[in-house]
């Protein structure tokens, strides 16, 4: 039988007596582990997010608070979070807080949470809390851009030059000053179109290099490349053509009327000028040359012009003034046209300022410079009804009136009477009168009647201009002008009154 060997089982180290010192403290553990759990299970871990409020708008560097409970449980710190993501490191010293930056994320809305870890995997989250950054753009550290658009680079320049530059910003153009050699060019320019005058008579003549300096409101500057020019001395100009108001197309010319500078109470260009107060009515001058200037009276009782240059409205000058000045001014100028013949038209709106006492605009000459010598411009000439060139059949009597081209006028109520005008030209403008007590008069061109025409009127109106023509053949023509004898049934009289004659040359 075969025989089995028993391996003596080891002892513990551990005697009796020790058993009795040892199982007390085990079960103490276990009594405290199942307090632990205990309070865990009935006072939970909770966070939250004291600072900042929900909903609250914030900027620049901020501090985010934290409260963890309860203190009883041990926590190894707190992980604030952005959006999800956590926010710098875990936080392991009570209070819980950190600073946060919030010029580091996007202006709008975002979220802040905060994670209480504990020491036994015990985790909480806090409630959300939506704030709003709003810390707006950051500084504008972009310069402008800037460049001379002309003068072109190698021009020659003299007289008085146009510099102009083309600036930009991301945020704005706060003013281009342009440079001389690099010295300040007149004052800054501050707003578009960014452009100065300079006047090279006042620079040595030889080269030069202009250049401009762009700045943005946040000071930033930029200053172009340099354009080299060449000054050189300037030819004279020569001075402006004064053109009449006679030298004009009026149409309709029955809605005009002449007035000398003592009815006008200024001084007009040539002694005479034109005005009307009828929506529409214009004044039209045909010209060759680069710049024209239409000189008027503004006045208590005048109104609001419209100006066309070749069929663009330009302007709509009001020409009213509370006091009329000593002389007839400028009231549009036009300058740097395209070299040829141009038209300039000045209208009546028929409408006037509040402040004014009526609608009237006056038209007394334009002046014209930079033309070639050609062109369309009309010449005129007037004669008065005591020239030569005038002869009369029947009965007429000579009157003196301030109001009158030359001081003077001839007036006839007899219908066999006649006032004849020998011209060579290609146009004419009878200048008569209106008035309470006039009549209707006969127009006769080169033996061809054209037209019967009634100057009665409610108001004196002296040096009318009652009828004209143009475009005619070169060459001598006869303008008859005969009283009818026939009168408008508000007149009381067949008076026709005849005062002077604007011949168009043609030249």
């Amino acid at each position: 039988m075969m025989a089995y060997a028993f391996r003596p089982r080891r002892r513990s180290s551990v005697s009796h007596a020790g058993w009795f010192v040892i199982l007390p403290l085990l079960m103490l553990g276990f009594s405290a582990l199942s307090q632990a759990q205990t309070s865990i299970s009935q006072n939970p871990l909770t966070v939250k997010i004291t600072s900042p409020a929900p909903g609250a708008t914030v900027a620049g560097s901020i501090a985010v608070h934290a409260n963890a409970t309860p203190r009883s449980i041990r926590i190894r710190g707190v992980q604030f979070m952005l959006d999800g993501a956590n926010l710098g490191v875990l936080d392991d010293v009570p209070p819980y807080w950190i600073v946060w930056d919030s010029r580091s994320v996007t202006d709008g809305p975002h979220t802040l949470t905060a994670v209480a870890v504990g020491l036994t995997d015990v985790n909480a989250t806090s409630s959300p809390v939506a704030i709003t950054v709003t810390n707006g753009p950051g500084p504008d550290t972009t310069p402008p851009t800037v460049s001379i658009v002309s003068p072109g680079t190698g021009s020659t320049v003299s007289g008085t030059v146009a510099v102009s530059a083309s600036a930009t910003d991301d945020t704005g153009v706060a003013g281009v000053q342009f440079l001389l050699d690099g010295s300040p060019l007149g004052d800054e320019v501050t707003a578009a179109p960014y452009t100065v005058a300079w006047d090279t008579s006042l620079s040595a003549v030889g080269a030069r290099t202009l250049a401009a300096r762009a700045r943005d409101a946040a000071g930033n500057t930029t200053t172009s490349l340099g354009v080299p020019v060449t000054v050189t001395v300037a030819t004279a100009p020569p001075p402006p053509v004064r053109f009449e108001e006679s030298g004009t197309t009026l149409a309709p010319a029955s809605e005009w009327s002449t007035i000398g500078s003592a009815g006008a109470g200024a001084t007009l260009s040539g002694g005479l000028a034109v005005f009307t107060a009828t929506a529409g009515a214009g004044a039209t001058l045909t010209f060759n040359g680069t710049s024209v200037t239409w000189l008027g009276l503004p006045c208590e009782i005048c109104g609001i012009a419209r100006v066309t240059l070749d069929g663009v409205v330009q302007a709509t000058p009001d020409t009213y003034a509370p006091a009329r000045p000593a002389t007839s001014t400028v009231v549009f100028s036009a300058r740097n046209l395209s070299a040829g013949n141009h038209t300039l038209v000045v209208e009546a709106e028929g409408d006037q300022n509040p402040a004014s006492g009526g609608a009237y605009v006056l038209v007394d000459a334009f002046d014209v410079a930079g033309g070639s010598g050609g062109g369309t411009t009309s010449s005129q000439t007037r004669f008065e009804e005591n020239s030569a060139e005038v002869t009369y059949g029947g009965t007429w009597y000579s009157m003196d009136r301030a109001d009158a081209s030359g001081g003077s006028l001839v007036e006839s109520l007899d219908s066999a009477g006649s006032a004849t005008l020998a011209f060579d030209g290609t146009g004419v403008t009878f200048i008569g009168y209106k008035a309470p007590i006039l009549g209707i008069l006969s127009v006769t061109l080169d033996d061809v009647y054209q037209a019967s025409i009634d100057t009665y009127a409610l108001d004196y109106e002296g040096q009318a201009p009652i009828f004209s023509v143009t475009g005619l053949p070169a060459g001598p023509h006869r303008l008859m002008i005969r009283p009818t004898g026939t009168y408008n049934p508000d007149s009381c009289c067949a008076y026709i009154v005849v005062d002077a004659f604007d011949v168009d040359s043609g030249g």
